[in-house]
């Protein structure tokens, strides 16, 4: 089934309006998610940068990732944790799927995203019924559809992991599709502020952490804190080496429960297809466990 850009890179939430309308108790920082991503950071050298010098061949190492990319399946395992009002743990879920995505650019300003879990688009695959798609596609934040709608800066030399990289910060200046939330028929924009770790030699997306520029009170979405972690993987057959997500953690704080999903990737393979296929999982059996 092919779905707008509306209908992916956002949170499905199957609850009625009514019910979101309810009070939430405050999202003080605590254990239960990282801190905001303008709380300290000091792993700057001092070494500045020119801010064209980076975000450019960023930008480009994005756009040449939706040209080569077009389909890729890989196994998610992934973990589902609950926290209380006060940040106690309620219980966790892991479970385990094929997972299969298909980002294409079907127009100027215009991609189109596709995403199967065990040959499924159903939010009943998570056990919360919060459904977070699009987790594996969030470097196209510096595809130049939506780079632009943000204020970038460079804040210096930094490093990540033991490679040297530089470090940016942005926050949105203008409301886009590329995130948002969809409750009962309606969908809500997400405006956000970010850090990215960018490698000094490649230029790919080593790390990217993403926070709320404001909370949602009409949902209500008091916090949604999002960590996605870069790697290298090889395509010997098409001779490619590409930057796919690892690992991505999405922290949720909502109607004064608090949320962390964790999605890890492994096993990529990939694949074309014509523009006009319709994309679907080969099915596999599920894991799961408590």
């Amino acid at each position: 089934m092919f779905t707008s850009l509306k209908q992916v890179l956002f949170v499905f939430w199957l609850f009625s309006i009514s019910a979101l309308a309810q009070d939430s108790n405050s999202a003080d920082s605590s254990s239960w998610a990282p801190p905001d991503i303008d709380h300290s950071v000091s792993d700057t050298t001092g070494t500045p940068c020119v801010l064209s010098d980076v975000l450019t061949p960023a930008t480009k190492r994005v756009q040449a990732l939706v040209d080569n990319m077009q389909k890729f399946s890989a196994i998610e395992e992934a973990e589902f944790e609950e926290f209380d009002e006060k940040g106690l743990a309620r219980g966790s879920h892991k479970t385990k799927f094929n997972y299969v995505a298909y980002i294409s650019e079907v127009g100027p300003q215009q991609l189109n995203v596709e995403e199967y879990r065990n040959d499924s688009v159903a939010p009943e695959n998570f056990p919360s019924k919060l459904a977070t798609i699009g987790t594996a596609a969030f470097a196209l934040l510096f595809h130049p559809n939506y780079i632009k709608d943000f204020i970038v800066t460079c804040e210096g030399q930094a490093n990540w992991n033991g490679r040297p990289s530089w470090r940016l910060h942005l926050v949105q200046s203008r409301s886009n599709n590329f995130r948002g939330y969809r409750i009962a028929n309606r969908y809500f924009p997400v405006m956000l502020k970010a850090r990215a770790w960018i490698d000094a030699q490649s230029f790919e997306v080593l790390h990217l952490e993403t926070d709320l520029l404001q909370p949602i009170p009409l949902i209500p979405l008091l916090r949604e804190h999002v960590i996605v972690d870069y790697g290298s993987v090889s395509f010997p057959r098409r001779d490619l080496q590409l930057w796919l997500p690892q690992s991505a953690d999405i922290y949720m704080d909502y109607r004064g429960r608090r949320y962390h999903h964790r999605h890890a990737f492994s096993n990529f393979q990939l694949f074309w297809v014509d523009t006009d296929q319709k994309v679907k999982a080969p099915k596999a059996e599920q894991q799961s466990g408590h």
